[in-house]
């Protein structure tokens, strides 16, 4: 039995078609994974290094056993050659935040999660951040002014992070931290109100 040739074209498109839809659901369930992988490894990020930069009262003994234990997880979040943009500093490699444990210069270290995306090798979030440093222990570098002596108190403010993945680690880390916000509850930025403007 012979068929039209548009029938044997359409039969054709049909099952070329589901072919490609049946790679692209699985292509696209296994983008959904990794997006969902790159997520929580952020989130780990956040919780299992940066919220330990905290010791409280703990001896420098334990200040050393935690940062060991904080090199650990790095080395499973961070590619080798990975890199970190912070503001006001100098290109920096993830394992330079080990010398803020080993001095013990913060008591505590806060941080929440309000936003978290992931598209492509990209991961974004906006986060806030809680420290309590120890008084005369540490300073701010900010991008605009001098630096700045902690007095002790507990500071807050918000960020915004971003970071590129390889093969289910971080390569690269910007962030975008409010300086101002920062400097205002320490004190070396007055606020003054601003008059409104007469109407004419």
């Amino acid at each position: 039995m012979r068929f039209p040739l548009s029938t044997v074209l359409l039969v054709a498109f049909n099952f070329l078609y589901a072919i490609n839809s049946i790679a692209w659901t699985q292509e696209n369930s296994a983008s959904e994974e990794d997006l969902h992988r790159n997520k929580k490894i952020v989130e780990r990020y956040f919780f299992e290094v940066v919220d330990r930069l905290g010791v409280g009262d703990t001896s420098s003994e334990e200040w050393e056993a935690q940062a060991d234990e904080v090199e650990n997880v790095l080395d499973e979040l961070f590619t080798e050659n990975a890199i970190q943009y912070f503001p006001g500093a100098p290109v920096s490699a993830p394992k330079e935040l080990l010398v803020h444990i080993r001095q013990g210069s913060t008591k505590s270290m806060k941080t929440t999660i309000h936003h978290l995306m992931a598209e492509g090798d990209l991961v974004s979030v906006h986060i806030s951040h809680d420290l309590t440093p120890k008084r005369g222990e540490m300073m701010l570098r900010p991008r605009i002014g001098c630096q700045v002596q902690f007095s002790g108190d507990t500071i807050h403010w918000d960020a915004m992070a971003f970071f590129r993945m390889e093969n289910g680690k971080i390569a690269e880390e910007w962030i975008s931290r409010d300086d101002l916000g920062m400097l205002l509850q320490l004190g070396k930025i007055a606020y003054e109100p601003c008059v409104p403007m007469a109407k004419e």
